[in-house]
């Protein structure tokens, strides 16, 4: 079975390896390293342990010093990846390392440029992530939480148990190749006019709060208490003292490298604050009051 590793490859580690490759290092594969395809460059290997990350991995060897040194790390396509992973046996450590010493060989007439290295290291080192504004259930008598877009939180229906808690969430997605820390995550609100104001979901113990890290192919989840969110909006709520209102809204993430990621914008009568009767339309039309409101005073 091919798991998951929590290993990240710095800067230098990439470009030794992937200077010293060509394609695949299973014999006889074509698979080049990376393709360019319309303006862009897709790396088709990975970084793969010859002698397994830890105890219970394949090819794991008490013995040797650094599993994550160069000369314990080949480049494989994904395929053949799990193919050396989930059948450890009939891949030894010392074929493994001779198809790695024949792929550094094969390079050194037909390696690939510094410019090609240098965008390789930057997909490898660089973190990639998708976030989404959720809604969040937990019900009562039930050990899991129901989770959905927020849109459809009002939809749900339980025939049996009933609802203890609803929450906002913001679930955040590693789509790259590496582990990454997550510093805050939570809701930027679009007020009209250029109005954007930033809701960090508060760092309080919960059941089932995030570790602050997401591996490759892995989630977590953020969240929030609605009430607790529509408190922070109270004073700008509706044709309060300032006007303004929540047309729309998004999940974000600050990632522990200092990169943000954003959702994508969703109407503010999703959010769990209105009343029935209550549409999208109305909403605007109350911040165009809030406008008009904001401009008389100003004159």
């Amino acid at each position: 079975m091919c798991r998951v590793s929590k290993f990240s490859p710095g800067t230098r580690l990439c470009k030794i390896l992937f200077s010293r490759a060509v394609s695949c290092a299973y014999p006889g594969c074509p698979e080049p390293l990376c393709e360019e395809h319309r303006a862009h460059l897709s790396v088709n290997v990975d970084i793969a342990h010859i002698r397994g990350e830890e105890p219970g991995g394949p090819r794991f060897d008490p013995t040797f010093p650094d599993v994550n040194d160069e000369t314990n790390l080949i480049l494989l396509c994904k395929k053949h990846h799990k193919y050396v992973d989930d059948y450890p046996a009939d891949y030894p450590t010392d074929e493994l390392l001779g198809w790695k010493q024949d792929q550094v060989r094969k390079s050194r007439s037909h390696g690939l440029g510094e410019v090609q290295v240098e965008a390789i290291v930057k997909i490898l080192t660089t973190p990639r992530a998708e976030v989404e504004a959720i809604g969040l259930i937990a019900v009562r008598g039930r050990a899991e939480v129901v989770t959905g877009p927020v849109r459809d939180l009002p939809k749900i229906t339980f025939l049996s148990d009933q609802p203890e808690q609803c929450y906002l969430g913001v679930r955040v997605r590693n789509t790259g190749p590496i582990g990454f820390g997550v510093d805050s995550a939570g809701f930027e609100v679009d007020s009209g006019e250029g109005v954007l104001t930033r809701y960090d979901f508060p760092q309080v113990d919960y059941p089932g709060r995030p570790s602050g890290r997401v591996e490759p192919h892995g989630s977590d989840v953020w969240r929030a208490d609605p009430l607790t969110f529509g408190a922070a909006w109270s004073p700008h709520m509706h044709m309060g003292r300032q006007g303004y209102v929540m047309l729309r809204f998004r999940a974000f993430a600050f990632l522990g490298s200092g990169l943000r990621v954003d959702g994508p914008w969703e109407d503010g009568i999703h959010l769990p604050f209105w009343e029935d009767h209550v549409t999208q339309a109305r909403l605007e039309e109350i911040a165009e009051l809030g406008r008009r409101m904001r401009n008389k005073r100003a004159s």
